[in-house]
């Protein structure tokens, strides 16, 4: 997992240095946004350990079943933000959430490993608070590729 999280910077760095769109801005987003870059790492690295711990007490199936539900969870945070979905994306969002899982669900993934459940679970809590409120925290509005670089 570190190096796939190291990896992501060295392999965009050539676009980040070579395209002028990207090179000019660079040094004003990192000093006007460090700190909420900061943030939003922190919450990204917490998750992905929590992430990981719960590997260790659930299988993989389990994981993928309970990760699939971020849609949802994003949506709820974005909703008691007060700035709610529109309620037309609601059932798509819950039918792609129900559909991941009846895919990747597995009878003999069950398991009562709570622990698991639990790491997974505040997981996807921060991941789902990290999306709802990266855009809050940056005072410029980054792209997919800035983001993975960052």
């Amino acid at each position: 997992t570190a190096a796939h999280m190291l990896l992501n910077p060295v392999l965009l760095l050539p676009g980040m240095l070579l395209l002028e769109a990207y090179r000019s801005k660079h040094g004003d987003v990192l000093r006007e946004n460090w700190r909420a870059l900061m943030v939003i790492a922190a919450f990204n690295g917490i998750q992905i350990s929590l992430n990981n711990c719960s590997l260790v007490h659930i299988e993989v199936s389990l994981n993928q079943v309970i990760r699939a539900t971020m849609p949802v969870a994003v949506a709820l945070l974005e909703l008691l933000r007060g700035s709610p979905p529109p309620l037309a994306h609601m059932p798509v969002l819950v039918a792609i959430a129900v559909g991941v899982m009846l895919v990747v669900y597995q009878t003999s993934a069950q398991s009562n490993e709570w622990l698991g459940i639990l790491f997974v679970t505040s997981s996807v809590s921060l991941q789902a608070a990290q999306m709802s409120f990266a855009g809050s925290l940056l005072s410029v509005k980054l792209d997919s590729m800035q983001m993975t670089f960052y």
